[in-house]
């Protein structure tokens, strides 16, 4: 008998032993319960191969039952449980890897304890509304579990939903959260000017809402506004308006979500210059202006000396913010000295300067001939003068000067071959000459050159030099100005005799008519005076006997 009451005591001792055994697996199984971890060896632990992504199960287009069938059987099932004793059936379980997610984000939702080799439904309603979004079949492996990969897609609301699996009239329910991704928004490049054009995308707002987009500040209008894709992206680009330089923000606002997009971009400020095709020039030219770097597409105001009033030029810069003006400025004869032009964006406000000098006319003259004799003529010739304008030649400064001629400039300034000028008869011979002047009457420009006087060298001729009284006796000269009257006097008594003219050689011949008085007994004198030119000849007759010395000699003075 004691030893049967040791056997069975042994026994009883084995028993428990194995039932607290068996206790411990079934604790093992269902720590793949929710709430629970996910413990190695749990029913709910995948493999390397788990981790397939198998097609998304958000597709708006519905599947056939073949093609579900075919998708999920590729799907890695949980590895059958070893051969050993099994926990007490708690009844079916489903569970998604995170109770959480964000939509686009990928879990794994997982079952167990539903009937072996069988199909679940799974389908996830959103609380509330009793809606279901997804209904689809997976099949349950011989352990009576299953799993799939399942990711919310951008279509799907914010909210609280329901996954319920069903299968064998048996059903369980798990909670999920689906919550809207962060809201981001990007731009294409990290500083631009105003005016160029800056390309956004933004990605977290609600499928088709508006979307707007605001610079530094949610008051007043957006900048533009654009509808958001069904997957709650937006992608536009947007001209950068005026803006101080410097870090700027720009805000993306859903008009339905209220969520917020902020991002970061650098606003590039203004640096114009100009170029002018002449910086000194002297009048009557024109002036191209070139502007560099100006806002796109902005007005340019142009000035000169001064800004205010009534612009000089008004000029559009293009869409790199250049422009080009051709002819710009027309230099008038009359300027000279520095002046400024100024340069003002209407838009950006920027201001650039420039200066240009008008330099004065630099006008030459040439005479021919550069000598002469008083009373002579003289040709010039010239340029650099104001085109078309009035010249007035001078003998000597034009302040105390005799004008010589007057006539006009051509169109560019110069003239050639002007004759019909005359050297004054009173030209004084002991300087030697003048400067002779061609000033312009619009340019005030003035140039000049030397000509030299030739000193007159007058003779005077009888046609008679010896004979007796009675004798009739005629006149002629040489070298005093062309063109003056001659007056020829008898010496002594100061009687004139005859007044001529001489040609434009300064001669004459032959010229009046003198009878020698019949009581004169002594030498005759006559004096040849110039009267523009003052010249002076003498010359003289002799009472003697007829032939001798018949040879005219001339006298000069």
């Amino acid at each position: 008998m004691g030893w049967l009451r040791a056997n069975l005591r042994a026994a009883a001792i084995v028993a428990a032993v194995l039932a607290v055994g068996g206790w411990l697996v079934f604790m093992s199984a269902a720590a793949g319960a929710p709430g629970s971890s996910s413990a190695p060896g749990s029913y709910f632990q995948l493999g390397e191969s788990d981790k397939k992504t198998p097609p998304r199960l958000d597709s708006a287009t519905p599947e056939t039952s073949e093609e579900s069938t075919a998708r999920w059987a590729s799907v890695p099932m949980p590895p059958p449980r070893k051969d050993g004793p099994k926990p007490p059936a708690q009844g079916p379980v489903v569970v998604p890897s995170a109770s959480s997610v964000v939509i686009g984000t990928e879990i794994t939702i997982r079952g167990q304890d539903f009937a072996p080799q069988s199909q679940v439904t799974v389908r996830l309603e959103s609380v509330g509304s009793n809606g279901v979004l997804i209904a689809e079949e997976y099949p349950v492996n011989r352990d009576g579990a299953f799993a799939f990969p399942f990711t919310p897609g951008a279509e799907m609301t914010p909210g609280d939903y329901s996954i319920v699996a069903t299968s064998g009239g048996k059903e369980s329910r798990a909670n999920l959260k689906l919550v809207r991704p962060k809201p981001v928004a990007l731009i294409d490049r990290a500083a631009a000017k105003p005016g160029q054009e800056l390309a956004f995308t933004g990605a977290g707002f609600s499928p088709g809402e508006e979307v707007a987009a605001y610079l530094d500040t949610l008051a007043g209008n957006p900048i533009l506004s654009v509808r958001a894709d069904d997957y709650g992206n937006v992608a536009s680009t947007l001209t950068v308006p005026m803006a101080a330089e410097g870090e700027h923000r720009l805000v993306l606002v859903g008009a339905l979500s209220r969520v917020l997009a902020p991002t970061q971009f650098t606003v590039i400020g203004f640096y114009p210059w100009v170029d002018l095709s002449s910086y000194a020039s002297q009048p009557e030219i024109s002036i191209d202006f070139k502007g560099h770097s100006f806002g796109p597409n902005e007005e340019i105001w142009i000035f000169m000396d001064r800004v205010g009033g009534v612009p000089l030029a008004k000029v559009k810069t293009d869409e790199y913010g250049e422009f080009a003006l051709a002819r710009a400025y027309f230099v008038p004869p009359q300027l000279r000295g520095d002046h400024k032009f100024f340069f003002v964006g209407d838009s950006t406000q920027k201001m650039v300067e420039a200066t240009f000098t008008a330099l004065p006319y630099s006008p030459s003259i040439e005479l021919s001939p550069y000598a002469g004799k008083p009373g002579s003529k003289l040709s010039l010739a010239g340029k650099g003068f104001a085109r078309g304008e009035t010249l007035r030649a001078y003998w000597g400064a034009p302040e105390n000067g005799v004008v010589l001629s007057e006539f006009q400039a051509g169109l560019d300034g110069s003239f050639k071959g002007w004759g019909g000028l005359t050297i004054p008869l009173d030209a004084d011979i002991m300087k030697g000459g003048a400067d002779i002047f061609v000033v312009g009457e619009i340019s005030e420009a003035r140039a000049s050159a030397w000509f030299t006087l030739v000193p007159l060298t007058p003779s005077a001729e009888l046609s008679k030099y010896v004979g007796p009284p009675g004798e009739t006796l005629q006149f002629s000269g040489n070298g005093f100005a062309p063109m003056e009257k001659v007056v020829i006097a008898l010496a002594g008594s100061g009687d004139v005799l005859a007044m001529v003219q001489t040609d434009e050689n300064g001669s004459f011949r032959n010229a009046g008519s003198f009878s020698v008085p019949l009581d004169q007994t002594d030498v005759l004198e006559f004096t040849f005076t110039g009267m523009a030119s003052n010249a002076q000849a003498i010359t003289h007759y002799r009472i003697g006997v007829p032939g001798e010395e018949t040879t005219p000699v001339p006298q000069v003075p």
